[in-house]
């Protein structure tokens, strides 16, 4: 009981919204949020190898945070993570890796976590329940990115899975953090180790303060379904991008028949626009042209499209066009030449 609270004269002691709080003589209040695991203790349990505590409900919050070890305005103040927390217990026996997944209702895996060693850079996701000094680290957001390693060590732990799908692929084929943020419904919690299996129901529900500005479940739904088409096409758009730039790589300093070979590979991935990250001189631009049989985008070109894609303002769309005009006028010339070779004046 005692973890990180210091020692000092406890007041009183309170349950609300099942989180345990204490008040203090002096040292502030302290909470012990989410005792849902204290609730399910059994001998049963106690004498398990591996055991997963059915999580309590889980909000998605209006802001998509809830601190995650947050500080606020006193110092060492500390929040708990926003997201669904997961409850789980390894004993000493187990050595096996243990592996967490997120179902759907369908019974599709939407996230997979492991304690297995992924990656040289995966950070562990789970929250040990013990705590530590009085300030603390305030536990972290479990979860939240791509390769995220579970804690198999002996004893209690907690992760949070921050309620999202696996972000857009990246290049090199490995998933990327911050996808779209499921919706509200039913979800199942399914942790598994050697030949133990364990599976427990998980409820998401959307913020209140969100269905009181009138938002429904169809319009989340609506909402997810397009985030996830973006989140498609930005991974087809990763891989295509990985692929153009291995053939970037290899044909540095091309010479004209790798240029052609360049040109047909972006034929065949059926390319609409290509982007040089230089800047490219008029003549460059049209044989360039000439040759890919497609637009040229030089690195200046391409600053100035978002830019005008992003203006607002009818003073900044005048801008950005005159940019775009002063840019291209150069780059006009020699064009339409077999206007000159007409004969005759006005009126002929």
């Amino acid at each position: 009981f005692q973890q990180n609270l210091p020692a000092t004269p406890v007041t009183d002691i309170k349950f609300g919204r099942n989180d345990l709080v204490l008040s203090t003589q002096g040292r502030a209040f302290w909470i012990m949020d989410n005792v849902t695991p204290l609730r399910q203790l059994s001998d049963k349990v106690a004498g398990a190898t591996l055991t997963l505590f059915k999580p309590q409900e889980a909000v998605r919050t209006r802001s998509g945070r809830g601190g995650g070890g947050g500080v606020g305005r006193g110092s060492g103040i500390q929040y708990p993570a926003a997201g669904a927390q997961i409850d789980y217990y390894v004993s000493p026996e187990m050595k096996d890796d243990v592996t967490l997944e997120i179902l759907d209702g369908a019974g599709k895996t939407v996230r997979k976590f492991s304690s297995a060693a992924i990656a040289a850079a995966a950070r562990p996701v789970a929250e040990n329940a013990g705590g530590g000094d009085e300030e603390g680290s305030g536990g972290g957001r479990g979860g939240r990115g791509g390769n995220a390693r579970l804690d198999k060590s002996p004893g209690m732990h907690r992760m949070t899975w921050d309620l999202r799908y696996p972000g857009p692929m990246t290049g090199a084929g490995t998933e990327g953090g911050n996808g779209p943020e499921a919706v509200p419904g039913q979800y199942s919690v399914r942790l598994s180790a050697g030949s133990i299996k364990e599976t427990q129901p998980l409820t998401v529900v959307e913020d209140p303060r969100i269905l009181r500005d009138g938002i429904t479940l169809a319009d989340l739904q609506e909402q997810f379904n397009h985030n996830m088409r973006v989140r498609d096409l930005v991974s087809d758009a990763n891989k295509v991008v990985a692929r153009l730039r291995a053939a970037q790589q290899k044909r540095r300093g091309a010479t004209g028949a790798q240029a052609e070979e360049l040109a047909k590979l972006c034929g065949e991935e059926k390319v609409g626009t290509v982007i040089f990250n230089d800047e490219l001189s008029p003549a460059q631009s049209r044989n360039l042209e000439k040759l890919f049989a497609r637009k040229i985008l030089d690195r200046t070109q391409l600053i100035l499209d978002i830019f005008a894609q992003r203006a607002k303002s009818r003073e900044g769309k005048l801008q950005i066009e005159l940019a775009q005009l002063q840019y291209l006028l150069p780059r006009l010339t020699g064009m339409w030449t077999h206007l000159s070779r007409q004969s005759g004046g006005i009126g002929t």
